[in-house]
């Protein structure tokens, strides 16, 4: 009968482990397939044809040389390259991609720069043209007669003298290059300069150098959107420790030692913070998450020392973190969102066995161990919080000890 239950519990964690990795791979599946991020906007094809519909707006990198794009009246999602058109916006967001040959760097380590087409982010449209790529955050500045200038801040911790070397290599050929507007070469500094201030130059070279009333356009971005938004967390619940191994040693007859060991099994309450952090712009739905969480047990268990049984008090304080992802499976619901999310956990362990009657010299309680953790729960949208409920199970490098468990939370 015992050894029925044992293969019984064995094949239900089992079970439990191949259902939670089956479910997220079917989350998984659908972040890649999904276009995440829909914004309203145009597409201009390269026959002049202005189409209207909806953009996904993913990251810098995937924007340079994709556009994933929806039209109205449509269900069916067309990824474009500069092949087929010519640029695209997100009008909402006055965010203008256009196609241009610039120089670009390669990819998988290749460092070569070579002239390549790509979709450039046009920030100024004057008498001098703005432009930025993601490939090493780079500006390239483009007068009406087609001449560039490239500012690229790839400068990294020298001493000061060198430092100051790399800097006026950065900035000298911007400075030449723009020698006839003194407004434009007065903003220019030695330190990194920001989008801002790039945009900054651009528009007073246009004011210093431009004879008509052609007007400088800007198309405003505002850098709030790319900002990663932060949740912090705080949750309680129940833990339940399963095969935590612990390890004493004694003085037996003759001097010698005695070793025991005792895998203990435990419930405790557990209390944590949290924080998330959204990821819109590489999968609606999807979040980084941190956990910090502690719980304590206290138990009486029995010994097995060679020969003997010997009974002794467990004590264990237990800190851990967890690292991984979450993805809201129903982001857009404003009732009930489920979610699942995995993540790597490490666990810092203190306390151990103390002897009810017999001395223990030496004691081990396992100090630090790594594993894994995968769960699932529920959000529940409260005005600008959220109600949160998880169940998580965590698997343990160290002695294949296994912990549940079960919180529920506030998210800010």
């Amino acid at each position: 009968m015992p050894s029925l239950f044992l293969y019984s519990y064995k094949h239900y964690f089992i079970m439990k482990k191949s259902v939670i990795i089956a479910f997220l791979l079917v989350a998984l599946t659908q972040v890649a397939l999904a276009q995440v991020n829909p914004r309203p906007g145009y597409v201009i094809t390269n026959d002049n044809d202005t189409i209207w519909g909806a953009l996904d707006m993913r990251t810098d990198e995937r924007n340079m040389w994709k556009c994933d794009f929806k039209a109205n009246n449509s269900e069916q999602w067309v990824t474009y390259t500069t092949k087929e058109i010519q640029e695209y916006r997100f009008v909402q967001d006055q965010k203008l991609y256009v196609k241009r040959y610039f120089r670009i760097k390669g990819g998988n380590g290749d460092t070569n720069v070579v002239k390549d087409e790509c979709f450039a982010e046009y920030l100024v449209d004057g008498e001098l043209d703005l432009y930025y790529l993601p490939d090493g955050d780079r500006y390239v500045f483009v007068k009406e007669d087609g001449q560039e200038a490239y500012y690229h801040y790839d400068i990294e911790d020298n001493p000061l003298y060198e430092q100051k070397e790399e800097q006026m290599r950065i900035i000298t050929p911007i400075y030449r290059f723009m020698k006839n507007s003194k407004k434009a070469t007065d903003l220019i500094r030695l330190e990194k300069m920001s989008k801002k201030e790039l945009i900054a130059v651009a528009k007073a070279y246009h004011e210093d150098v431009c004879t008509s009333n052609e007007e400088c356009i800007v198309f405003e971005y505002d850098t709030k959107n790319d900002r990663k938004k932060l949740h912090f967390r705080a949750f309680g619940g129940v833990a339940r420790v399963n095969g935590y191994k612990i390890v004493a040693t004694t003085y037996g007859s003759n001097n010698s030692f005695k070793k025991g060991t005792a895998k203990v099994s435990a419930v405790s309450p557990v209390v944590g913070v949290g924080m998330d952090m959204e990821l819109e712009r590489v999968a609606k739905g999807l979040m980084a998450q941190v956990d910090v969480f502690f719980y304590k047990f206290e138990k009486n268990v029995t010994m097995v020392m060679n020969d003997h049984d010997n009974e002794c008090h467990v004590e264990c304080t237990s800190i851990n973190l967890n690292a991984g992802a979450a993805y809201n499976l129903m982001p857009k619901n404003k009732y009930i969102q489920p979610l699942v999310r995995a993540g790597v956990t490490a666990e810092c362990a203190g306390g151990g066995p103390e002897g009810v009657n017999w001395p223990i010299n030496f004691k081990q309680v396992p100090a630090l161990r790594f594993g894994a953790y995968a769960g699932a729960g529920l959000q529940i949208p409260v005005g600008k919080m959220a109600i949160t409920a998880n169940v998580d199970c965590h698997y343990m490098s160290s002695n294949s000890p296994i912990l549940l468990m079960g919180t529920l939370g506030l998210r800010l």
